[in-house]
């Protein structure tokens, strides 16, 4: 992430939308960028709380530890500021915190950002409301229905029906649950099937030129939302990814490159699940089989 999308993200999200922008660089400048991966733990239930978060893009779970069970406390988006109870109590976490995707986030050592909200008047209010309501909901730390985002990508070729067999399963999964779906078509001409399918006009989106600000202008809306993505080079997919994880409950797309190419692990990281839609032919079977083996090593 550059400095120009952090400086955008935070100055955007309410709290710190309150400060001048000298005070947001001068925020950003105290802060770590810091990367997690799927999985990856941020802090742990009875950690020392050392630092303030500001979660930028992805998603964290909060998740508590009784009787041997981990049990599912709340999701945190972006624009969350988490880690606050223990900043200002000098408690240990009270709960473990996990990326399920790829997230960004700013750290700040509690006690610069101690330093920083008390020359800060504008925020230090909103942060004081902020601790009381969490110090409540921590006496009863009752599980949430989280909402859960489930991403599918398709791999195959063309000629298999990969993208009528995307849409196909997107209709189902929107009918069937009555919840948010998204196709995406992935290509790299201006050749593109769903709106064919879907009967819709819609220009594609330049994955190198995405910019979450306008991004909703190139979705076309129906029982299954549709994307056409044009991918010429590599760019930031997570990006784009995290971004509708905001607003689908099931984001369904396109891997159409080769086995071989450099950013074909951008695309199925994202995945929870991948379907292969492959012609009974040795050469595609063997592709596939040696991708099976790299994905299991992971």
């Amino acid at each position: 992430m550059d400095k120009s999308e952090i400086t955008l993200i935070v100055s955007n999200t309410p709290t710190f939308n309150k400060l001048s922008s000298a005070d947001i660089e001068e925020f950003i400048a105290l802060s770590e960028l810091k990367e997690y991966k799927n999985g990856e733990i941020v802090y742990r239930e009875g950690a020392p709380g050392d630092y303030f978060y500001f979660l930028l893009k992805g998603r964290i779970i909060a998740l508590t530890t009784a009787a041997g069970r981990e049990s599912e406390i709340d999701l945190l988006k972006r624009g969350t500021s988490f880690g606050i109870i223990s900043i200002f109590t000098d408690e240990p976490h009270s709960v473990t915190t996990r990326s399920i995707e790829s997230s960004y986030i700013l750290r700040i050592p509690k006690d610069r950002f101690k330093d920083f909200i008390n020359t800060h008047p504008p925020i230090s209010l909103d942060f004081s409301r902020m601790l009381s309501q969490r110090v409540r909901a921590k006496t009863a730390l009752v599980p949430k229905r989280i909402f859960q985002v489930k991403r599918i990508g398709v791999i195959g070729f063309p000629s298999a029906g990969k993208t009528t067999y995307l849409y196909n399963l997107g209709r189902q999964l929107a009918e069937e649950t009555n919840k948010n779906v998204i196709c995406i078509e992935v290509s790299s001409s201006d050749n593109f099937i769903l709106p064919y399918l879907g009967k819709f006009e819609a220009s594609p989106l330049a994955l190198s030129e995405f910019r979450e600000e306008d991004a909703g202008r190139f979705v076309a809306t129906g029982l299954v939302d549709c994307l056409l993505l044009k991918v010429l080079s590599p760019g930031n997919f997570s990006a784009l990814i995290n971004f509708l994880s905001e607003q689908y409950h099931f984001i369904l797309y396109e891997i159409p490159f080769s086995f071989w190419d450099s950013y074909f692990d951008d695309f199925t990281s994202l995945a929870d699940h991948i379907h292969f839609l492959l012609f009974p032919q040795i050469e595609e079977l063997r592709r596939a089989g040696i991708l099976l083996d790299a994905l299991k090593a992971k």
